[in-house]
């Protein structure tokens, strides 16, 4: 499907809660269609363009479908260009606000408490913060169980300051993922955390390669998607 002709936007002047796929081709015009890779906020898939129109065309076209975690794929990228061009004096402040319009479904305690204690915090990365606002979220619907982070070793009580303590040690670290995907595993099945082995991204990034456990998918224009089989063994 062919995008619209567009005009370029600088990613400031635009609002997150208004994008779709016309807005994010036209900021990508706006910066040059640059090569971008964006990971999923489980990181269950990998979207990559080249530096070309067409690349960024097909890209749009299929990030408007996608909404793994319930998440809006277009605002999510919208999110990665915002972290590597927005030039705000208060970025800080602005990138929680953002995060926060994300979740519009219901409103969180635990988010309006995470906003308060990241607000502040320099090179705050609005694409980390969301995967660190899932979890939390996640943890919410679920009532703040108790579990223990291996690797770690971070044991994280039934309440929201506990919770919130441990995003704190957490924020950067890819074991976000790692509770992200207990969280949804103990929502779908009402099962006891059960722990397992992690596999850090990196090793997941240097197995793209050459491993089963990935399906790549490439054409022409030199847009590609690969999807993990399974994150965590």
């Amino acid at each position: 499907m062919k995008q619209k002709i567009t005009i370029p936007h600088r990613v400031e002047n635009v609002n997150v809660r208004s994008v779709d796929a016309d807005t994010l081709f036209a900021i990508a015009e706006h910066y040059g269609f640059p090569a971008l890779t964006i990971s999923y906020p489980d990181y269950s898939k990998y979207v990559a363009t080249d530096k070309t129109p067409r690349a960024w065309d097909e890209a749009v076209c299929y990030l408007q479908d996608e909404r793994p975690l319930g998440t809006d794929m277009l605002k999510y990228a919208y999110l990665k260009f915002y972290d590597w061009y927005a030039q705000y004096r208060d970025y800080n402040k602005r990138a929680p606000i953002m995060v926060s319009s994300l979740f519009n479904d219901r409103t969180y305690l635990v988010l309006n408490e995470a906003n308060k204690e990241f607000s502040g915090r320099q090179n705050l990365n609005p694409c980390e913060y969301y995967r660190l606002c899932l979890m939390l979220t996640l943890a919410e619907k679920l009532n703040f169980p108790e579990i223990t982070v291996p690797y770690h070793n971070i044991n994280i009580r039934g309440n929201m300051e506990s919770w919130l303590d441990a995003a704190k040690k957490l924020y950067f670290e890819e074991a976000v993922v790692w509770v992200i995907h207990r969280l949804m595993e103990m929502e779908a099945n009402g099962n006891l955390f059960v722990p397992r082995n992690y596999k850090s991204r990196q090793d997941e990034l240097t197995a793209v390669r050459g491993s089963d456990r990935y399906i790549l998918i490439y054409n022409s224009n030199g847009f590609r998607v690969w999807q993990q089989k399974q994150l965590i063994e």
